[in-house]
């Protein structure tokens, strides 16, 4: 089993799965281990940017076990 880092983007106050976006889709890890890491890596450059660019689209990570 892989698991899958998966983005959502909060537009108009609905949260998008970012696969609807082209550049925005899922990206595979051979385990939770490795998607966890990337995902704390993935929300401190989201901190960062929203700090820097208020007015950035908020977004949020969740790693899923997919077949």
């Amino acid at each position: 089993m892989k698991f899958w880092l998966v983005v959502f983007i909060l537009i108009g106050g609905t949260w998008v799965p970012g696969e609807e976006f082209e550049g925005w889709g899922p990206v595979p890890y051979e385990s939770e281990a490795e998607c966890l890491a990337s995902k704390a890596r993935a929300e401190n450059l989201q901190a960062e940017l929203r700090a820097q660019s208020p007015q950035a689209y908020a977004k949020r990570f969740v790693c899923e076990a997919r077949p």
